[in-house]
């Protein structure tokens, strides 16, 4: 299945790219420092949601079906599938994995591990947001080819619905006395598939404009405010907390990713297009996927039960090193075999926008 964009779409998007570093380190940093110490890090997991936001954006902005499903789906493969398996084997070399048996080594392996509740912390934990982008690539030819034939406030209504359907089913499942409700509003792949199909929306809401002047684009930053003051009245680190502060901070994600692509088309924010932040940016899915394999050891070493209190000095020494780490994943494991195993139809454009999953 193809769907074809606007040649328009093609522009890249280095401010898109920089934007991923900053919501990688801020992941980063919630694992490190602890969400219960400082009030900043609280919500450091809405960094994911953020990513799962930006990689429907991205893939339609950039016409990522342009060769077809077939060549789209060996790309996202090539692109996320090498690292998750190396970071596997190191994960399962290391003293610190979780439910590690040979079932959820598996699932890890197959990119299917955030549907069982069993299997989602398992390993190197932090790779169930990439078992839901497994999900999402899957479906994205048909949700793209369907939400393209919707214009203007199609494409609103179409958004905010998905985004109201998130909050009942949260609703509705801590109503209903089941088990497990974080991993059902927080980590299973149907239910976070809501953030992504909002992303597409958000890429052909803009697309469909072209050059019109958006003269209603203010709102976004109205309802993002007003979500910010519900984040922080909902925000108790809770499983009803995480579900609702991840919905509720989605206007705030569709007002940024907005923002910065407006302004880079109009030449601005010429700063966050400096080629240092666009590098940090490309290595952004190494740290998301390495940090914790280098903070558990070195929580390890210097007797922290847990990699998520570090003391200032300590943790600051273990950022630089998950950042060290996810250049060398980059830069040896990551584009290399992504460069040998993607689709040769489309060979990797270094500087395009780039449509990565952290």
């Amino acid at each position: 299945m193809t769907t074809t964009l606007r040649p328009a779409t093609r522009t890249r998007l280095d401010t898109l790219t920089s934007l991923r570093f900053f919501a990688a380190l801020y992941v980063v940093l919630h694992h490190t420092f602890g969400p219960d110490d400082i009030p900043l890090l609280h919500f450091g997991y809405l960094g994911v949601t953020f990513f799962f936001v930006l990689s429907g954006f991205v893939l339609t902005w950039s016409n990522s079906t342009r060769d077809g499903a077939v060549a789209f789906y060996r790309n996202r493969w090539a692109r996320v599938w090498p690292l998750q398996i190396v970071t596997l084997i190191i994960a399962a070399l290391l003293p610190y994995a979780k439910n590690d048996n040979l079932v959820t080594f598996m699932q890890n392996v197959t990119l299917t591990q955030a549907w069982t509740h069993e299997a989602v912390r398992s390993f190197n934990w932090v790779s169930w947001s990439i078992s839901n982008e497994a999900f999402f690539y899957l479906l994205f030819p048909i949700a793209l080819a369907v939400i393209a034939r919707l214009h203007g406030p199609t494409l609103v209504m179409t958004g905010v619905a998905t985004a109201m359907a998130q909050v009942v089913f949260v609703g509705l499942v801590q109503r209903s006395g089941i088990e497990h409700v974080l991993f059902l509003t927080y980590d299973f792949p149907a239910y976070r598939l809501g953030e992504f199909i909002i992303g597409i929306c958000l890429a052909r809401w803009m697309q469909t404009r072209g050059d019109q002047p958006d003269r209603g684009a203010h709102m976004f930053w109205v309802l993002a405010l007003f979500c910010t003051a519900a984040i922080l009245a909902l925000g108790e680190y809770e499983d009803q907390g995480r579900a609702l502060t991840s919905v509720a901070i989605l206007p705030g994600a569709v007002a940024l990713i907005h923002w910065a692509v407006t302004l880079e088309k109009n030449g601005g924010l010429e700063w966050l297009r400096a080629r240092p932040l666009v590098k940090l940016g490309e290595w952004s899915f190494a740290l998301y996927l390495v940090h914790m394999l280098v903070l558990r050891p070195i929580a390890a070493a210097i007797g922290l039960e847990r990699a998520a209190y570090f003391p200032v000095a300590w943790g600051i020494v273990a950022v630089v090193l998950c950042v060290a780490a996810s250049a060398l994943a980059s830069e040896l494991v990551e584009k290399p075999l992504e460069r040998v195993l993607r689709s040769p139809r489309r060979p990797i454009e270094p500087r395009a926008v780039t449509a990565d999953p952290m």
